[in-house]
């Protein structure tokens, strides 16, 4: 930053110098080599900088990225129903956008103190060439802070809105996708289509609106240092001052000095105030429940590999409490007051999920549950749909909140889910799934 003031004072000794036929030759040479050697350092400094804060931007973003995909992981079903966003708040925005905008506003973070030192040390090297004219100019300039500042606020109010849109646009997609059976099956592209268009359009709408506030903030941007000048040299010449070639190319080139942070600082501004909206996405998200890391114990002779005993499950609390008192699941199988040793399970009739007691928040999903399964037995759950044998798996699993009882699994264990799936790799690699080939 301080190399930036080089180029003005040495210009201005150096168009002294030009004028000044008694001045010896070496105070040219002198001159033209300060300014070169510190322009030069200026470049290495600035290049270095660059460099150093475009490396932080990129780490921070990996380190961001890696924390969201390990929290998608992990995160529990009541995770991803809490929180300020609720549902809506997409993965893949905030691996894409919201960790861009924590990157960019990492790299330009120190333009907030670096810009406003330059401006006071341009308009304190303006004031010595114009004296108090300069200060009509920077009274000019102050005039127009406000008039940007509303800009960068609408600005920032219309990034948080179209990021809601783009999460409820994707969630929307998403949903199609994974049930694309039914879609088909029911015709329901188009209804999905135009559904998921309209979530686009208003989307648009609002990137259109910050576009259009965006080139007024650019013109603003671009168009202050020259109507700073011009009232600057205006306001000298009309006070009867002589605007000679020194101060006027000095001057002129304070104020280009003085153009970068008034560029840079009102986007920096908007960028950080984006990058809190995108933090408090990102922290909203990576504080969620999340499921705990079960305790496997090893495989010991005369003990079963899984057991449940007096087990009761809950995939969530109660959304409300209407005066009706209806009982109601969430989406979820459902199937209370279930016994299984060691033979296929038999169905009791069951009214539905009941409260685990009159102070309790939630619903029972799986209640008094008792199970066992011993090493090397072929266990089979038999129940119709809704009944809840895909629920006794993620109770195993530990992806369902405990709320009574006691789960224990013992050796290694493996899920495979009723969705098939395959994932980018060779058949044989997806057969062997991480495993040594053996052909015996």
């Amino acid at each position: 930053d301080g190399a930036q003031f080089v180029g003005p004072i040495f210009l201005g000794l150096i168009i002294d110098f030009i004028g000044d036929e008694n001045a010896p030759a070496w105070k040219g040479y002198f001159y033209a080599g300060l300014l070169f050697v510190c322009t030069m350092i200026g470049a290495a400094g600035e290049a270095q900088y660059f460099q150093i804060v475009m490396r932080v931007g990129m780490q921070v973003r990996a380190a961001l990225q890696a924390a969201v995909f390990r929290k998608s992981m992990y995160i529990s079903n009541k995770g991803r129903r809490e929180g300020k966003f609720g549902v809506n708040l997409a993965v893949n925005n905030l691996i894409s956008s919201d960790c861009e905008n924590v990157e960019m506003a990492t790299r330009n973070f120190h333009i907030l103190w670096s810009s406003p030192l330059r401006i006071f040390v341009s308009m304190f090297l303006l004031y010595q060439q114009l004296s108090w004219p300069s200060l009509v100019g920077a009274a000019f300039l102050v005039l127009m802070m406000p008039l940007q500042k509303q800009v960068v606020t609408k600005l920032t109010q219309y990034a948080r809105a179209g990021f809601k849109k783009a999460d409820k646009r994707v969630k929307k997609e998403k949903e199609a996708v994974e049930a694309m059976q039914i879609v088909k099956c029911y015709a329901w592209e188009n209804s999905f289509v135009d559904e998921a268009q309209q979530l686009r359009e208003e989307e648009l709408l609002f990137l259109k609106k910050s576009a259009v506030l965006g080139a007024l903030n650019m013109c603003l941007i671009f168009s202050v240092p020259v109507l700073v000048s011009s009232v600057s040299f205006t306001v000298y010449v009309l006070a009867g001052n002589e605007l000679t070639a020194s101060k006027a190319f000095t001057s002129l080139a304070l104020y280009n000095v003085l153009r970068m942070p008034l560029i840079f600082f009102p986007q920096v501004v908007a960028q950080l105030t984006v990058a809190m909206a995108s933090l408090d996405r990102l922290e909203d998200y990576l504080s969620r429940d999340e499921v705990q890391d079960k305790d496997v114990q090893p495989l010991q002779p005369g003990l079963p590999a899984v057991s449940i005993n007096n087990g009761v499950f809950s995939w969530g609390n109660l959304d409300s409490r209407d005066g009706d008192k209806k009982s109601k699941g969430n989406g979820k199988s459902k199937k209370p007051n279930k016994e299984m040793k060691h033979q296929p399970v038999t169905r009791q009739k069951s009214s539905g999920s009941v409260a685990c007691g009159p102070e309790e928040d939630y619903l029972v999903t799986l209640k008094d549950i008792n199970l066992t399964a011993e090493e090397g037995a072929l266990v089979a759950i038999i129940g119709p749909t809704g009944s809840g044998k895909s629920s006794i798996l993620h109770a195993i699993l530990g992806e369902i909140p405990t709320k009574a009882g006691m789960v224990t699994t013992r050796g290694t264990l493996a899920y495979v889910p009723q969705q098939a799936w395959i994932f980018n790799a060779t058949i044989k690699e997806n057969i062997l799934f991480g495993l040594e080939y053996d052909s015996k």
